[in-house]
């Protein structure tokens, strides 16, 4: 499954400059400080979504998403919801086994 979602905005780091440490940043990120100037485009991750959110009904969870942006800042009409056999699908091959797995690795690790 796709985890970015959509662009949420951009972040300018001219307006962070001042208050940037190199080092602070690295020890942080594990990567170099960006490059004056640079401008970020920032997108919504989703790979971490609780099993909280599929017990919503998809049209609530639908409505509850920020609007999604393109590269422009238009924003752009979420995709349609897939069929109900896919959705299910995804939940009882995808959620349900990772869970009974995480739940089998939990127990035979004490």
């Amino acid at each position: 499954p796709n985890t970015i979602d959509g662009i949420l905005g951009r972040l300018d780091l001219y307006d962070f400059e001042e208050d940037m440490n190199p080092q602070e940043w690295y020890s942080a990120l594990k990567v170099g400080p960006p490059k004056p100037d640079s401008i970020w485009v920032v997108y919504e991750y989703v790979g971490l979504t609780t099993l909280d959110a599929y017990a919503r009904p998809p049209l609530a969870r639908l409505d509850s998403l920020p609007p999604q942006r393109n590269f422009f800042g238009s924003v752009v009409a979420p995709p349609p919801l897939p069929q109900w056999r896919e959705r299910a699908n995804y939940v009882v091959k995808g959620i349900m086994q990772q869970s009974l797995q995480a739940l089998a690795f939990m127990h035979e690790n004490g």
